[in-house]
């Protein structure tokens, strides 16, 4: 299936709401919105100031078990931070997705310009930092060259509650590109997996910096992973194993993303790294059935999992920015 077909075949829904010229500042690109029918909601409260209006720009993303497994949203801007953690704290979010820096090289102007708003407490900090009603600290990083792990306590200042979150970020991935190792990626969601299983179960925020491109691409990625690592071989069910006639469809996985959000998975190579990744996973877990003695495989022994081919040709969709056309 061709990029351009993928384009072609693209749901397209209303964004009226987004389109309002009250909430054009909310937006950090002109085109990138909400869809109407799958928008995250914020809660009003009436005679509050604070939370007088319910936009933010940010979408509920199926997945596996519920029709909103994940949120996808644009990074913060400086002045809708304080929305964001709104949301995060009213969907109970317990895991952040970073997958844009905060300043980044645009490769088209070679000018260094903001991709998402300073949201949480930088490393020089020592104490919480106030966003509206939300009271974010750090209490513990642990990093490495590839990706950064916060513990944030969110404490609501008016409620009185305190939760504890994991930020992770996953760094050096450039603005509509997939210009990283698909193992280090898979790395990334199988250690985001390992963490996740000791937390609530609530949608994963996940943003970078329209949340279409790279959010998209890490969604798939993240999706096929939690698929593929749920069947079990052969010898653990009667008759057919789960793995067997099963077809990776990664067109219509990444066209349901876009019924859900437009854009997602941006550009092309974006879309043919979601094949390379799904193709590590997979070799990630025949590697690991092998070793204990299983196959992933039907009646005959064939491993039967088709994923359907990609090819097109390069049709990147360039973000319009908002602080060009203010």
């Amino acid at each position: 299936m061709t990029l351009k077909e993928l384009n072609q075949r693209s749901p397209q829904h209303s964004m009226d709401v987004g389109s309002d010229l009250s909430y054009r500042h909310d937006n950090r690109w002109t085109n990138i919105l909400p869809f109407d029918h799958s928008r995250v909601k914020l809660a009003v409260i009436s005679g509050d100031e604070s939370c007088c209006q319910d936009y933010i720009n940010a979408n509920y993303i199926s997945g596996l078990d519920s029709s909103r497994d994940y949120i996808a949203t644009q990074g913060p801007l400086t002045r809708t931070v304080s929305d964001f953690w709104r949301m995060v704290w009213e969907q109970n979010v317990s895991v952040i997705v970073m997958l844009a820096d905060f300043e980044e090289l645009d490769k088209r102007t070679q000018i260094i310009r903001e991709k998402v708003a300073r949201y949480f407490p930088g490393d020089e900090e020592t104490g919480p930092s106030q966003y509206g009603l939300i009271q974010v600290s750090r209490t513990r990083k642990d990093y490495n060259h590839k990706w950064e792990i916060r513990t944030l306590k969110l404490t609501h200042t008016r409620a009185r509650k305190v939760r504890i979150l994991k930020h992770f970020f996953f760094k050096n991935w450039s603005d509509h590109e997939a210009d990283i190792d698909k193992q280090e990626l898979v790395d990334f969601v199988e250690l985001l997996r390992a963490e996740m299983k000791s937390l609530p179960k609530a949608p994963m925020v996940v943003h970078c910096s329209a949340g279409v491109g790279r959010t998209g691409t890490f969604i798939a990625v993240d999706y096929f992973y939690k698929l593929l690592s749920s069947m079990r071989p052969r010898s653990q069910t009667p008759g057919l194993g789960e793995a067997a006639n099963k077809t990776v469809d990664i067109f219509g996985r990444v066209l349901k993303l876009r019924d859900c959000r437009r854009f997602m998975v941006q550009s092309l190579s974006q879309y043919v790294f979601v094949y390379d990744a799904v193709l590590e996973i997979l070799r990630r877990l025949f590697q690991l059935q092998q070793s204990k003695g299983l196959d992933i495989c039907d009646q005959e022994g064939h491993q039967s999992l088709d994923i359907l081919s990609c090819q097109g040709s390069l049709e990147d969709t360039v973000y319009d920015d908002v602080a060009v056309l203010k």
